[in-house]
């Protein structure tokens, strides 16, 4: 809020972040609605793909055709995170907490070494009257 602002703005410029994410949800239901419908379609452009025993086929607007991209799919995660720690393979690592269970340890006092608390701060709103 600039310094300019009035407070009684600001009862206006909270309103008017509600409207804007009630417009934006309403959107984003449509949006996620034909995303699940092309995610349907493609699966069955890759039935019908597979079916003819093709690797791609085209239409009058575009064309499609299996990508295919190797991905590492840990089957042995003790073995992995052995070799992974070694210096020269860490870079195979990712790195992360999950925010509950490291929450739930630091209250029955187990805290994580080599992690710090952040306090992350964010503006939520509510409906006013619910």
């Amino acid at each position: 809020m600039s310094a300019k602002m009035k407070v009684a703005d600001l009862g206006e410029l909270i309103d008017s972040v509600w409207e804007m994410r009630q417009k934006r949800l309403t959107a984003q239901r449509e949006v996620d609605k034909l995303e699940e419908e092309e995610k349907a379609a493609r699966a069955e452009i890759g039935v019908l793909l597979r079916r003819g025993k093709l690797e791609g086929g085209k239409g009058k607007l575009a064309t499609a055709a299996f990508r295919r991209t190797t991905v590492a799919q840990v089957v042995d995660e003790e073995a992995f995170l052995k070799w992974a720690m070694k210096k020269a393979n860490r870079d195979c690592l990712k790195v992360g907490v999950i925010g509950e269970a490291w929450r739930l340890r630091l209250a029955e006092g187990d805290a994580a070494p080599g992690v710090d608390k952040f306090t992350k701060e964010e503006v939520v709103l509510s409906k006013a009257g619910g």
